[in-house]
Formats: structure tokens, sequence, C-alpha cells
């Protein structure tokens, strides 16, 4: 009831008595009075109610309890203090649309949950009114915007949640204004380098801090050493090099760090043995050598994950007794390394995996003639085992720096922002060459002068005019260039015999060089030659591509007026091949498709996120996916695909791909995004689990496949849709959370679709997951992600705010969605690019 309806109430006694006190000839100045109080209440909603239903209705949000004046009695998720609104916790509720202004009137907020909705961004400048909040989560939202500079000023903060938040660009210096953050989150946005490391590194309060999935391509940062406070420490997958800072021992209260799938190098620091405190140490996917810390077995570490680095030397022996024993007896990750040694003997459970080294006593395999024998299973690193002067291979684009006796690289092309010495010396190299370059001028300009006779105005660059182009031109480190004949040599003179493919680029041979080695080369049709500048930035974008999962450019030919690209050979093939089986190729078992679906996903991911400039493909599809010999999945043909600056908005162009797989606003506005590339991946999964084709005439009842999948996946679930090769012999879960996650890249709106590197952080836990259980059979493989499930469900769902762990909530065993929720995702995410 509103306040003047309780004001008419607390009268309505009094009415009779005045009516007798004041006779009969005052009852009309009663009435009127009456009439007045009903028609206009003695007190309004407050300022704050106001702000509240203000702000729902912009964001075309009823709150059913949202009725009266006063916000305190009973309004969902406010929060109030003696009369006043110090809280709003309005996470997951389907808030759609940019903060409101009038939120600026919530000067006495202390706590403000906007989580796991689809507002967008920037923050409206009353946001910086808002002085006395101390708690706010903003995250799981697709502002794409830069970080705010409001919250800049929001001094009082001491939780900032800005996990999955479409935040782009730089994160500012002035972070340090915020002196009081105790929580920083700032994961799996678009943030990229370089770091503020002074500023963060002043944030000495901190105790979780979580900068995961940006691009970075920063050395981790020595100051972090300051954060004494800091308990949790999430960097993973950030593009960050270089080594493991010591100074980092000063952490003494650190207790998770997770490091992994970055391109750090060198020793595990022996500063470190002070960090007593660490229960999860994740520094696998990473380049990493040297020996196994022997400090590491005194500490409790309940979690340790070395995998996949180039660690060295033999493994310790181990007791029973050791604190590291204790804590992880079930969670050592030691797996794609290259101990060598006896193979350990001690019991430490099932789950601990040293699969991938180089024990003597543990089955081998001969890897090549100029290599050691060691296991090296399909997943591992390349086999190495070759020194630099006592240091492992720096990762591809990488050289060592520094002491060598730290085997630290960095980054070739790297120059230190911030004046710092240690980089490759180009100013002194660039000043030296222009010096040199004037001299010349000079002395030239001099001779060629003539006082008595008029000459045409002098052209200096004539100087450097020449027949042969190849001399203005630098070919990449690491690509080689073939001659012609090498090439022609290599497949009998271009014989048909050796013609395994063609396409709108031109026809491709398989051949074998003279070392031996065989490559696809793919030589251009005269319909489709570039111009010579164009092939070469061709040539200088691909040789600056290295993933694991994108074909390798080995080189390349441009010689007789042809244009020749020479890649890896592929020796299984392309995808659309086996999920055919046209040549006669055994069924893909469930497992490899996940591992080629996750294979793919991070391929484009790397594409869109990681390359500079970024890529896009333009033609995702079965044939366009190749297959090593250990069936590793790679993308290929990104060398014709688009590669642009200005990813900001669009590419407009006329549509090109191949039917089935073409995004359909690509189609209707000739505008070309990551999100189009993510549309092909949708289609390629679903081909993946059902074994059918995109476009199938054949297939009666729905020709194009996301329309034949859809209503039957909703309404029968994955066993109607699944590739009946299989035989019923696949992970019903993972079948379905693959289905979830194409149907959702494939969705018509492109703001629908996903970015890749989300397709990324919901499919590899499954790939990681049965990697880690390698060991175990199929059935309890099954059991335990069961079981995960179920445990994981509530927390998935509804996040604790004081769980620090849910800025990983991606990054976990992902949560079962319904058959008939094709979303796997929570809210519509954000593409990055899009």
């Amino acid at each position: 009831m509103g306040c003047g309806h309780r004001f008419i109430g607390s009268w309505s006694t009094s009415i009779a008595g005045r009516w007798l006190w004041g006779g009969m000839g005052r009852s009309w100045l009663l009435l009127v009075f009456v009439v007045v109080s009903w028609s206009f209440p003695s007190c309004s909603a407050t300022p704050e109610a106001d702000a509240l239903l203000s702000m729902a209705s912009s964001w075309g949000r009823t709150f059913p309890t949202w009725m009266g004046s006063d916000p305190c009695v009973n309004w969902e998720g406010v929060t109030c203090s003696s009369g006043v609104v110090i809280g709003l916790s309005l996470g997951s509720s389907q808030l759609t649309g940019p903060v409101p202004p009038a939120i600026g009137r919530l000067t006495s907020l202390t706590s403000l949950d906007l989580s796991n909705n689809a507002i967008r961004g920037p923050l409206p400048p009353e946001f910086a009114f808002l002085q006395n909040l101390q708690v706010l989560n903003l995250n799981r939202n697709p502002l794409n915007a830069p970080f705010s500079t409001e919250i800049l000023q929001l001094r009082n903060l001491t939780e900032l949640r800005y996990d999955v938040a479409g935040v782009f660009g730089l994160i500012p210096n002035e972070i340090s204004n915020l002196n009081k953050l105790e929580i920083l989150f700032l994961g799996n946005n678009s943030l990229v380098g370089p770091l503020p490391a002074k500023s963060i590194g002043s944030l000495v309060n901190l105790k979780q801090l979580t900068l995961w999935g940006g691009s970075f391509k920063s050395p981790l940062p020595p100051e972090f050493g300051n954060l004494v406070n800091l308990q949790y420490l999430n960097m993973h997958t950030s593009t960050l090099w270089g080594g493991l800072p010591p100074s980092w021992s000063n952490m003494k209260n650190i207790s998770r760090m997770l490091l992994y799938n970055n391109d750090l190098t060198g020793y595990v620091p022996s500063s470190w043995q002070a960090l007593t405190t660490l229960k999860q140490l994740h520094v696998g996917q990473n380049a990493l050598s040297g020996s196994f810390p022997d400090w590491l077995v005194n500490i409790p570490v309940e979690i340790l994950d070395m995998s996949r680095n180039s660690f060295q030397g033999p493994f310790p022996n181990l007791s029973a007794n050791l604190p590291l024993v204790n804590a992880t007896s079930t969670n050592m990750s030691l797996y794609c390394n290259y101990f060598n040694g006896s193979y350990p003997t001690f019991q430490l459970g099932n789950l601990v995996n040293f699969t991938g080294n180089c024990f003597t006593n543990e089955s081998t395999r001969e890897t090549d003639n100029t290599r050691n024998t060691c296991n090296r299973p399909f997943f591992c690193r390349d086999f190495f085992m070759r020194l630099e002067d006592g240091c492992a291979p720096c990762p591809a684009g990488n050289y060592i720096y520094d002491n060598k006796t730290i085997c630290t690289c960095k980054p070739a092309d790297y120059v230190d922002q911030s004046g710092g010495g240690g980089g490759f010396p180009y100013g002194e190299v660039i000043g030296g060459i222009v010096g040199s370059l004037a001299l010349i001028l000079a002395l030239v300009a001099l001779c060629k002068w003539d006082p008595i006779h008029k000459r045409l105005p002098f052209d200096p660059f004539l100087l450097f005019s020449t027949n042969d182009d190849d001399e203005d031109w630098d070919v990449p480190e690491g690509v080689h260039r073939f001659t012609m004949a090498e090439l022609s040599k290599a497949t009998g003179h271009f014989d048909r015999e050796h013609e395994i493919g063609a396409g709108g680029f031109g026809k491709v041979f398989f051949g074998t060089l003279a070392d031996g080695k065989m490559v696809a080369i793919k030589r251009a049709s005269t319909t489709s030659l570039q111009g010579q500048i164009e092939f070469r930035n061709e040539v200088n974008l691909l040789s600056r591509l290295h993933h694991r999962h994108l074909v390798r450019l080995e080189g390349f030919c441009e010689d007789e007026d042809l244009q020749i690209l020479v890649y890896e050979y592929m020796k299984n093939g392309n995808l659309g091949e086996h999920i055919s089986r046209a040549k006669g190729s055994n069924v893909l078992s469930w497992y490899k498709r996940l591992e080629i679906a996750v294979g793919i996903a991070q391929g484009l991911d790397y594409l869109h996120s990681f390359a500079d400039p970024p890529v896009i493909h333009r033609d995702i599809k079965p044939t366009n996916i190749l297959l090593d010999e250990h069936m590793v999945a790679k993308v290929a043909d990104f060398g014709i695909s688009k590669a642009t600056f200005d990813f900001d908005t669009h590419v407009s162009t006329r549509p090109a791909g191949t039917a089935g797989y073409l995004d359909p606003e690509y189609f209707l506005r000739r505008q070309l995004t990551t999100a189009s590339d993510v549309y092909g991946y949708g289609v390629l999964l679903l081909e993946i689990v059902t074994g059918q084709q995109a476009i199938d005439h054949s297939r009666k009842e729905e020709f194009n496949l996301i329309e034949w999948v859809r209503p039957r996946f909703r309404e029968r679930g994955v066993e109607v849709i699944v590739d009946a090769a299989l035989e019923g012999n696949y992970d019903k879960d993972v079948f379905t959370d693959m289905t979830n996650v194409a149907l959702m890249c494939a969705s018509f709106n492109k703001n629908d679709r996903p970015a890749m590197k989300d397709v990324v952080s919901y499919l590899e836990p499954h790939v990681r997951m049965f990697q880690s259980l390698s060991g175990s059979n199929t059935e309890a493989v099954s059991s335990h992600i069961s079981q995960l499930r179920g445990s994981d469900l509530e927390r998935l769902t509804r996040p604790n705010p004081n769980d620090y762990l849910s800025s990983q909530q991606f990054m976990t065993v992902p949560l079962h969605t319904a058959a008939n929720d094709y979303s796997p995702f929570n809210t519509r995410r954000p593409n990055t690019f899009s």
C-alpha cells in the first residue's frame, strides 16, 4: 500500500469525531479534505525506489516484488541498512541493454552484482557516483567495451569481478588507484599487452587475481612478487613468455597458481621452495626445461601439472612419507616430458601420468634416425632431445636471451614498451642504417651535380632500382625458398600420379624432397595468380602462423611466373574422407572425433585471437581439415583467407565459401566476421557427430543438416542423430554437449554465437579428463565424469560469489545441458571481433 493510502487509514478513526465537533456547517470541508488526501498522497516513493524502477524499465524487466514505495520492504535482490539501499543482486536476471544512468542515484551501494546477463557497455558516467561501492560483479556480460574509466574512480572497491565480460584493449595503468582490491578477476576477455606490471604489482592487498585468456604477449612480471598476500593466481592461455620470476618466491601465501598453456621457458627457480603453502601448481603446456625441482617433494602440493614441457633428467626417488607423495597420490601429471632413467616404481595411484617420457624400462619407439628413442604419444609436443648450448629449443619465433644458464627465451619481434634493455637493439641498427643512407645520398647527389648543364631532377630512389625485385624483400626466417627444379623433381615433373587435390587456388601435389621429406605442393592456377606484392605478403603472413592445429608452411617457390606454396604433408588426408569413409577408411571412434573437434577449435581460436594480424578463414569445411600420421587435426587453406587489422566491426566483401557452411548473415550483409568461421565450425561439428554431409539431397526429410538435426535433437535427444556407424559406442553426455555447442555456433544471428575461445573452454575439459584418466577403462572414465557432473551441477548453475573458482567455470568439467536446450552458455556469448 502506498504512502497516501496509509495516511488516509490513520485519519479514518478521527473523521467521525471531527464531524460532530465541527457541526454540520463544516462537513463539506472535511469531505474536500478526504478527497484531496486520497488524490495526493502525503508522501512519495523514495528516490532510491524511483531509481530502481527506472533501471528495471530500461532493462525491460518487471520484478513482481518491486511494489510500493519502499525498496527496503521485501524487494527482490535489494539489501538495505538503516533504511537505505546498500546492496543490489541481480545476477542471472535476464537483463538486456546498457546500464542505465539512474544507477548513479544509488550512492549508498556497497555491493552490486549484475553478472550473467546480457548487459552491453560502456558503463555510464554516472557509475562513478558509486563511491561507497566495495564489491562489483560484472562477470559474463557482453559489454564489448574497453576497461571502464568509471570503475577506476571507485577507490573503495575490494572486489572486482570482470571475467568474460567482453573487455578489450589495454589494462590501464590507473588500475593502481584501486589499492584496496583483494579480488581482481579479468579473465577470458580480449585484453592485450603489455601488462601494466608495476600498477598491478602495487595492489599489495590482492588475494585473488585472474588474467587468463588474454593476448598480453608479455613476460611474467617480476613485480608480481610484491603481492605478498596473494593466494590465487590464474594466468593460463595468455601468450606469456620468458622465465618464471624468482621474485615470486615472496608470494608466501600463494595456494593456487595456474600458468599453463603459455610460452614459458627456462628452469623452475630454486627460490620457489619458499612457496610452502602451494596446493595446486599448473605449469603444463609450456616449454619449461631443466630437471625436476628436488625441493618440490617437500611441499604438500595436492595437484601438480608439469605436463607437455621439456623437463629432463632422472626423476627423483620418492618415498611414501614425502609431503608431495602424500598430497598428490592421484593428481600428478608429468606426461610428455623428457625424464629419463628408470621408470618410477613408487605407488601413487592410477591417475598419476608419466606417459610420453624417456624412461629406460618403458616401451619406446624410434622417432627418426637422427634422434634418440623415446616414447612420444601423438598428443605430445614435437620430439627434440637435442640441446642448444645446454638449453632446450625455444618455441617457434623465440630466441634465447639473458643468461643462458637459465635457458629463457623471448619472441624475436618483441620490443620492450617500458624502455628497458635486454631486447634486440632495433634502435641502434635502424639509426645506423638511416645515417649511412643519408651519407650515400649526399655523396651521389654531389657527384651528379653539374652547375653548367641543366639536368633532370635527381631521384635518389633510382639508385636502388634493379631488375631483381628480390633485393627489396627479405624472405621470412624459417621459410625455405624452393627452386622450380627442386619441386619439379620432387613431383615427377608435376605428374598426374602425384596430384592429390584441387581447389580454388589451384592443384595440389605430393612430393618427396631430396632429403626424403614428404611435402604437399600447392600450385596456383593462372586464374588465381596474385600480384607479386600480394603473394609475398601472403608468404610473410603464413610464416608467422605457428600452431599445433594449423598446417605448417615449409616454403614457397616464385619462379617462371608461377606461385607455389609448400606445406607439410598430411598422411591421413582430409576429415571429409573419414566422415564419409569415401576411401574405405576406418570408422572414427567417438573419442577421436572429440579430439579432432577440439583441435579444430583451438586452431581457429589461434587464428582469431592470437595471430598478428588476426585471420578469418572464410571456408571451414571437412575437406579443409587435414589429418597427420597420428590423426591430429590441422586447419588448412587459411593462407587464402582474409587477414586484417580492422576486426572491430567487420570486413566487407563478396560472399565466398561453400554451400552449407556459409554464414547466412555474411551472405545477406556482405559483412565478414569471426562469427562466420564459428558458423562453419558449428556445421562441421554436426557432421562429426552425425556422420552426415552439410547438404545432402538424398536426405529426403531435410536437405540442410542443421534443420535436420535441430528438431530431432530437441525432441528425442542425441541418440537419433548420432552416426550409426558408431554402433552405440560413444559417450552420450559428451556427444550431447558437442551437439549443444554445434547448434549454438550455427545460430542464424551472429550475436547468438559463442567466440571460438568459449568453444575451446567448453569442449577441451572433456579431452583433458579422458587424457588424465587414460590408464582407466572407458566405463570407469564415464562413471568418473558423471560423478563430477553431478557434484558440479549446482556450482556451475548458481555460482557462489565467495568461490574464487567461479572465474574458471568454463575450464572445469562442463555442465550437461538438457537436450531441448541447445545453448550451453549461461548468456548470449559476446563475439570478440563481431
